[in-house]
């Protein structure tokens, strides 16, 4: 399994005009990686600016659906 901060760079080069947690978002579809890990990783890569506005239920939120999207899909 790739580490999350190299598929985030590699999708930062491929889409330098999305925002990075569009980009961290794409890094971490059906890769299986844990809440700790997508928690840890969104705070370390993604520019605060893209969800500093969230109040702390929304972004615990956020880290749910993140983690949700990470879970391959079942039956594919």
């Amino acid at each position: 399994m790739k580490s999350i901060k190299a598929r985030f760079t590699r999708e930062k080069q491929k889409q330098p005009y999305l925002s990075d947690l569009i980009n961290f978002t794409h890094a971490i579809t059906k890769q299986n990686f844990t809440k700790r890990i997508i928690s840890e990783n969104l705070h370390r890569l993604v520019d605060t600016k893209d969800y500093k506005h969230l109040k702390a239920s929304d972004k615990k939120d956020l880290i749910n659906q993140l983690v949700f999207l990470s879970k391959p899909t079942s039956g594919q």
